[in-house]
């Protein structure tokens, strides 16, 4: 993707009314509503890992460490999302651009890592099926 310059936009600003703010304002509540129960479903994931763990056994090894991964992977998106909701509130209401430009920062980091993720995913299911449909037919 294309990378924007400043000089592109030189002599032309973007102006950010009321309206547009206060559409900000309640995306970033959203955006702190979602994140912190996200948190809280990470905490149910680790919390169901090191309960699987006590169970012992190979099977629960192996739910163990999965269970401990996506606590890990979506941990990241949850603490982008919740950082821009913090940026974009305190960047509004105190009227400070450099903690507006950090919450659009993080909120552009949280879309990657999901844009990233997403691919990732769609690509173990293509290879799932392609390995699948291979071995069907070599049955």
């Amino acid at each position: 993707m294309e990378e924007l310059e400043d000089s592109t936009y030189a002599g032309n600003s973007l102006s950010v009314d009321n309206e547009v703010k206060s559409f900000l304002l309640e995306t970033a509540q959203w955006a702190k509503f979602i994140s912190i129960v996200g948190f809280v479903g990470v905490g149910f994931m680790v919390l169901g890992g090191l309960m699987l763990a006590g169970v012992g056994g190979g099977y629960f090894a192996i739910m163990v460490i999965i269970y401990l991964l996506m606590a890990l992977i979506y941990f990241f998106p949850i603490l982008y999302l919740y950082k821009a909701a913090v940026g974009l509130k305190n960047g509004i209401n105190s009227n400070n651009q450099e903690l507006f430009k950090d919450g659009v920062q993080n909120l552009k980091s949280h879309y990657k890592f999901i844009g990233i993720l997403t691919t990732v995913v769609l690509s173990l299911y293509v290879l799932s099926i392609i390995f699948g449909l291979l071995g069907a037919l070599m049955r």
